[in-house]
């Protein structure tokens, strides 16, 4: 799990760099392509890792005695690899997408979803709880344990940022 808080922590500086500096009104100009403003992709992102981060709070919060994972289930390695999959476009889930009530949300928001899910993630490595699996928010029939949640929301992240990125450009 220290390969994967690292990658996270190199998340977080990546969006905290690339982010810092832009103005609050380039966040919703909206690409010629019709896709999301940067500050949509921001909010998709904030309530995403948020998701991830609440799973794995009640991960700390019930007993730990679930059965453990021993390598990446089949939905780890197909998310993965969907998300890592450059100029694919796919859909989020309707509980993901922006709405008019992120309106207002800002790079700080984002960072501090990220420290959340880092500060949580980080705790159920030290309750060694990291191959518990649990129901992510994108379904609870669909499991994932600490490692790979962190590595789906790193990989997400990345391809995220270079969508926000796009979007600066316009």
């Amino acid at each position: 799990m220290d390969a994967e808080l690292a990658d996270l922590d190199f998340l977080i500086a990546e969006f905290d760099a690339a982010l810092a500096a832009v103005p609050a009104e380039r966040l919703d100009v909206s690409p010629a392509d019709g896709g999301w403003s940067a500050r949509e992709v921001l909010a998709h992102l904030v309530v995403t890792v948020e998701g991830y981060a609440s799973c794995l709070e009640a991960l700390l919060a019930r007993d730990s005695a679930a059965p453990r994972g021993q390598k990446s289930t089949w939905f780890a390695r197909f998310l993965r690899g969907a998300l890592e999959r450059p100029g694919r476009r796919y859909s989020a889930p309707r509980a993901f997408r922006p709405t008019a009530a992120h309106a207002s949300l800002d790079v700080s928001a984002l960072l501090a979803a990220h420290q959340r899910l880092r500060a949580a993630a980080a705790a159920v490595q030290a309750r060694g709880l990291t191959g518990v699996r649990f129901g992510t928010p994108v379904g609870r029939l669909l499991r994932l344990d600490a490692v790979d949640a962190v590595r789906v929301q790193v990989a997400h992240g990345r391809r995220h940022l270079a969508q926000m990125q796009r979007a600066l450009q316009t």
